[in-house]
């Protein structure tokens, strides 16, 4: 975790396919996101789609998009190696993950970062994925 004297807040990356939808997941990270304290957490919140409400989110969270719209495509190689440099360049401390697509570019990218801390939310696998993914859930 941050070591500097002055600035002892925590970094952290909430990752999530999208924020667009007011579902369950969606609607706790964006309510987890605002009412965090910004004096400890220096907040970030990676996206692989646009969305307006990730727009309206309060400036102080600091937002990018990684657009992949499946994990078949050869784009997820290009979203893997840019979110791994963002994690080293903002010195994230802790990766936390929502969401099926999210989960596998997520985890993929942490491990050759140097983030110390990654948390993955991984519900009904099943439901999502075709092989073989499917095979990654255990």
């Amino acid at each position: 975790m941050s070591t500097d004297a002055g600035n002892k807040r925590i970094r952290i990356l909430f990752f999530i396919d999208s924020v667009d939808a007011h579902a369950g997941t969606e609607n706790q990270v964006v309510q987890l996101i605002q009412r965090l304290d910004y004096e400890r957490f220096e907040v970030h919140l990676a996206c692989l789609e646009p969305s307006r409400r990730l727009e309206e989110l309060d400036p102080s969270c600091k937002t990018v998009i990684f657009p992949v719209t499946s994990v078949y495509s050869l784009r997820r190689v290009r979203a893997i190696l840019a979110l791994r440099r963002y994690l080293n360049t903002h010195e994230i401390d802790i990766l936390q993950i929502f969401m099926s697509r999210a989960n596998i570019l997520g985890v993929i990218a942490a491990q050759g970062s140097r983030c110390p801390a990654v948390i993955a939310s991984r519900r009904n696998l099943g439901y999502w994925f075709k092989f073989p993914f499917r095979q990654m859930k255990s």
